[in-house]
């Protein structure tokens, strides 16, 4: 999977990337429609351009299996690497984000 971008070349993005892989997650390509590089808004967005056009671009789709977690809510544990257009903290522009807690924008549909 080539994922490198200017990024993923951020330290913030490698560190974060290095600690979900140590925990066990592991790059898949692509989970209900989320896939590297797809727009998405987090559900919390709920303003006009985040509808429309999403707050972020998502740089890495990572799936811990086996997962305690997984086991206890029923689902697969996926968690998103995200590039906020406007990072939530100064100095971040990374975002790790659990799946259901974004949803995929098709630009231009809406």
């Amino acid at each position: 999977m080539d994922t490198a971008t200017a990024e993923t070349q951020h330290p913030e993005y490698e560190r974060m990337h290095a600690e979900l892989a140590e925990h066990g997650y592991r790059d898949i390509p692509e989970h209900n429609g989320i896939k590297v590089g797809a727009r998405v808004r987090h559900i919390g967005h709920r303003y006009p351009e985040a509808y429309r056009e999403g707050t972020g671009t998502v740089l890495a789709v990572m799936h811990k299996d086996p997962s305690s977690w997984s086991a206890s809510y029923g689902r697969p544990d996926i968690e998103l690497l995200v590039a906020q257009d406007r990072p939530m903290s100064p100095g971040f522009p990374i975002s790790g984000v659990a799946d259901y807690h974004v949803e995929v924008i098709e630009v231009g549909d809406k």
